[in-house]
């Protein structure tokens, strides 16, 4: 059993908190799966229920719903939802019925986070120019903005970045104007991402001589990823690289093998522990 969870799981060795966690929600995914085994038997299969070979029908049903829904949440969701996205009869569970439910939940978990982004860009929108536009206006610039910011990544960006991507007045703001602005501050973060990254390299070139570039590179961005949590580079990773390239023969062995991420991450964390926690 400890071995299942270790290799199925990626849960180390004394990792007491995340087999807990593990449990916990295997145990939630068992519950629900089985609240919507009794939701289809009970009340939308009901008519088939009895029939030869329904019930077993529905139970496969169910665990392949459990499968192609990894998500927790989602599938918590979809277990509340499942009576209007499921099939009406059960001659018509198929894989591409199984396929259509999973694409016409993707639609509506988008749909339902962009209408609720909405709102934060709105509020942004209100902060940023504040007395200066109408609410008429306000609710035009939402709708020209999600004419062109489509996905959910983007508009998170915008809320996230407002002041640095609306222009100064409001009659300026277009959904066009803003796009740009999100495309061309993406690829500034991208770039200083990508620039952090090979000073790593630099640095770990001159530790590390004797390791080919293409490994030292490697290396550096396997590191680099550890700390990165968003899409795009934020203030703190840039921080945190810097003082990683700074304090780079520190935090690195000596002996590049043993350089594992895991191992220089755990060790920035205790050498950097004075100045709060990395990115």
């Amino acid at each position: 059993m400890a071995e299942y969870y270790l290799s199925n799981h990626k849960i180390e060795a004394g990792d007491l908190e995340g087999l807990l966690s593990i449990c916990e929600n295997n145990l939630t995914r068992a519950t629900l799966c089985n609240q919507l085994f009794e939701m289809l038997v009970s009340e939308h299969y009901v008519r088939e229920s009895d029939s030869e070979g329904a019930v077993a029908v529905i139970r496969d049903l169910v665990q392949d719903l459990s499968k192609v829904f990894p998500d927790l949440e989602e599938f918590r969701i979809l277990v509340r939802r499942a009576g209007k996205m499921l099939p009406e009869k059960l001659s018509m569970i198929n894989p591409k019925a199984i396929q259509a439910v999973q694409q016409s939940f993707s639609k509506m978990h988008h749909d339902t986070q962009r209408q609720c982004l909405s709102a934060e860009v709105e509020i942004k929108l209100r902060n940023v120019y504040f007395d200066r536009a109408e609410p008429a206006r306000v609710s035009e610039m939402v709708a020209d903005i999600y004419d062109h910011v489509e996905s959910l990544e983007d508009v998170q960006f915008l809320v996230k970045y407002a002041t640095q991507l609306l222009p100064p007045r409001p009659q300026d703001v277009s959904g066009s104007a803003v796009w740009d602005s999100i495309c061309v501050l993406q690829k500034e973060l991208s770039v200083k991402r990508e620039k952090a990254v090979s000073n790593l390299v630099l640095s770990l070139r001159q530790l590390y001589p004797e390791q080919t570039e293409e490994r030292v590179r490697e290396r550096a961005t396997e590191v680099s990823q550890l700390f990165q949590r968003e899409r795009f580079a934020t203030k703190r990773e840039l921080n945190s690289m810097s003082r990683l390239v700074a304090e780079c023969g520190r935090v690195f062995p000596l002996d590049f093998e043993s350089a594992t991420p895991a191992t220089v991450y755990s060790r920035a964390q205790s050498l950097f522990k004075n100045d709060g926690k990395l990115a």
